[in-house]
């Protein structure tokens, strides 16, 4: 008799989650904007060491925002979906080394990260109108980095002063986030990131007139974000 007592009341439980998912405003598409904290991480490696064998790598943190639109599919306990979102951010830091004679401010590179987009599929659980999912896909990013010459150093490859190297690349992203409902149409959600970009190899300065040799720069990059989202749902 216990077995079935205990049995009864973990269906009617079972039954009993399945119709609150199942009457979850979650549900449905829609598109909104996002805000929160961004933290690139770019290294740029001079492999010819043209200017300093070294890799250096800037970590600056800062705002990012942006927008965002997808759809929610719920099927019981289970939430699948999609999201869509672009964002924006102005995150640069600089870094000053010697060039052979032993100052450290002869040469400067600038990295900066500048805007992110990717396209994600997400499944989780949902509880309510709550849900937690992580989610994963494709991203593309664009980095700028630039090389400062101060003091017209000998060496220098075709005398340039600054050279940029200004690009998207490709990587993926990977997250996990929570999202609730509060009514029908407001959807708010926070949202944690990690981004992998691929690592790219460029000329990025080209050698003395003549000459088919030139600077092979390395550039790997990253980011890492957390962003807090309000959407209007349909």
């Amino acid at each position: 008799m216990k077995k079935m007592t205990a049995a009864t009341l973990l269906i009617s439980a079972m039954a009993s989650s399945m119709a609150m998912a199942d009457e979850s405003q979650l549900g449905g598409f829609y598109v909104g904007a996002n805000i929160g904290m961004a933290a690139p991480s770019m290294t740029v490696e001079d492999s010819d060491c043209w200017y300093n064998c070294s890799a250096y790598t800037q970590r600056p943190t800062g705002l990012t925002y942006g927008l965002q639109g997808g759809q929610n599919i719920i099927s019981g306990n289970l939430l699948l979906g999609w999201v869509l979102d672009y964002n924006l951010a102005s995150l640069d830091e600089s870094f000053d080394y010697g060039y052979g004679n032993g100052t450290n401010d002869d040469m400067r590179i600038e990295s900066e990260f500048k805007s992110a987009m990717s396209l994600r599929v997400k499944a989780g659980v949902v509880v309510g109108d709550t849900a937690i999912a992580v989610n994963f896909g494709p991203a593309r990013a664009e980095f700028e980095s630039t090389f400062v010459d101060r003091n017209g150093q000998l060496g220098n490859p075709a005398n340039w002063d600054k050279a940029t190297y200004d690009d998207s690349t490709s990587g993926f992203v990977f997250g996990v986030g929570v999202e609730h409902a509060f009514s029908k149409n407001l959807l708010v959600g926070l949202d944690i990131s990690k981004y992998s970009f691929d690592a790219e190899q460029k000329t990025v300065i080209d050698g003395p007139t003549g000459t088919d040799t030139g600077s092979k720069l390395k550039f790997v990059n990253s980011l890492d974000t957390f962003r807090v989202s309000g959407s209007y749902k349909f």
